[in-house]
């Protein structure tokens, strides 16, 4: 998706890894049964080169395990204005990722295109 505000084109990307366990749980298997889920990194290739041809900054939304989100920095990291995870706790990510603490007890904010990162705590009624 490429959104344009004020002549500003951003690419967001969203990926995800394979859920653990559909090869073994039955129900999640049949809930899935014709969605094909390529390997973030495989995806990333096919699209980061598009999304910068068409913006003038790209971000990626991951959901999935710290090694995976290592792949990727390692892979796409200098052509990404961010990452935003989920999945990962704040705490096992790397500076300049975006992550919210577990069960939605926060909510993480941040500015491009080097704001500063913001965990504002959400309160539990």
């Amino acid at each position: 998706m490429v959104i344009d505000r004020d002549g500003q084109k951003t690419a967001i990307i969203g990926v995800t890894e394979s859920p653990a366990g559909l090869d073994i749980l039955p129900d999640l298997k049949r809930q899935l049964a014709g969605v094909k889920i390529d390997p973030p990194l495989k995806a990333l290739m096919r699209y980061v080169p598009k999304a910068k041809a068409e913006a003038t900054q790209v971000i990626v939304l991951y959901y999935g395990t710290p090694r995976g989100l290592g792949q990727i920095r390692r892979q796409f990291g200098a052509q990404l204005a961010a990452i935003v995870v989920g999945g990962i706790r704040p705490d096992e990510v790397p500076a300049g990722v975006i992550a919210s603490q577990t069960h939605g007890t926060t909510l993480a904010t941040f500015r491009l295109p080097d704001g500063p990162l913001e965990q504002i705590a959400l309160q539990q009624k």
